[in-house]
């Protein structure tokens, strides 16, 4: 299994990328990688996965240590940009995000910085910026 290990304001995340492989991970699974002296150690596990709305440029799951999903993390979703865009996956523009709770809106804003927009008028604004 690919991943990468990145960082964020303080927070640590594992990223798998879910578009040129497929990984389906079990809870128990999760909770092992995510242990800090046996496993991976992480403060959530994302996947990257195809888009599950036409609007969105990606579909994010975000995976708490015990396994649970999350709703989202403003810093892994940060991580997620940086991620997809050096490792070329999508070109460097604006992206839409699907997450469980919400859509965000990423863009590039300098070498490796990542602006997360959570609250944006959808339809006419997002069209203007991509």
């Amino acid at each position: 299994m690919k991943f990468k290990k990145m960082h964020g304001n303080g927070n640590d995340f594992i990223i798998i990328e879910n578009l040129t492989q497929t990984i389906s991970l079990t809870k128990s699974q999760i909770i092992k990688m995510g242990d800090r002296k046996k496993g991976l150690g992480f403060d959530q596990l994302i996947t990257i996965n195809p888009p599950k709305k036409n609007h969105h440029d990606l579909h994010i799951k975000f995976f708490n240590t015990d396994g649970s999903e999350a709703s989202m993390c403003l810093n892994g979703v940060r991580s997620v940009g940086a991620f997809v865009w050096e490792s070329k996956l999508l070109p460097k523009k604006p992206m839409l995000l699907g997450t469980k709770s919400r859509d965000i809106l990423i863009k590039p804003t300098g070498s490796k910085n990542v602006k997360a927009i959570i609250d944006f008028p959808f339809e006419e604004k997002f069209r203007q910026q991509r």
